[in-house]
């Protein structure tokens, strides 16, 4: 785990100890810093929880993955608030993109570029959870400032899923998620 900017390249890790060890996994996280690999191999197991994730970046200002092997049972990357340039680029992925896009509130466009790489979802290529209960709230405001929107783009990639694309919400205020005519 850091908030200084990381870089790693060529490296080997694997985080494969008993479930029981832990509650989830987490093989690489980074806070508010960049993030780049490059012809890295990264897998880790479930934790007890069923969770684990190879790579998991808060609010980080950038993340790149190239010519990467990333294997999680249940999230491959993690990107919380992404307000960030994210590029995975020829990459071979097993396990989901997950993106918690948070309350984006006065924060620049983030940028999510999947790009040429073979993909094995588990259950989805991409998931989109959200929104926050304040951000639900901005939604059916129609005197509220406008959301900020990430852009989400994907060419070139091979994918072996039953869903490539899966969008959720669920709030404390709406735990059923946002009526469609709200979404």
């Amino acid at each position: 785990s850091t908030r200084a900017g990381l870089t790693l390249e060529g490296l080997l890790l694997h985080n494969q100890g008993p479930r029981e060890s832990c509650r989830s996994r987490i093989l690489i996280a980074t806070s508010t810093a960049p993030l780049s690999l490059a012809n890295c191999n990264l897998a880790v197991s479930p934790g007890m929880d069923g969770h684990s994730f190879a790579i998991q970046a808060h609010d980080a200002s950038s993340v790149q993955a190239r010519n990467c092997l990333i294997v999680s049972w249940f999230s491959a990357l993690l990107l919380s608030q992404p307000r960030m340039q994210c590029t995975v680029d020829n990459c071979l992925i097993v396990g989901q993109v997950t993106l918690y896009p948070g309350d984006l509130t006065d924060s620049p466009v983030g940028t999510v570029r999947l790009t040429r790489n073979t993909t094995i979802g588990s259950p989805a290529v991409v998931n989109v959870s959200g929104p926050t209960d304040p951000l639900a709230a901005r939604l059916r405001d129609s005197n509220a400032k406008p959301v900020v929107p990430f852009l989400l783009t994907a060419e070139g990639n091979v994918c072996q899923t039953s869903q490539i694309l899966y969008l959720h919400s669920r709030t404390l205020k709406s735990p059923e998620g946002l009526p469609v005519e709200e979404q």
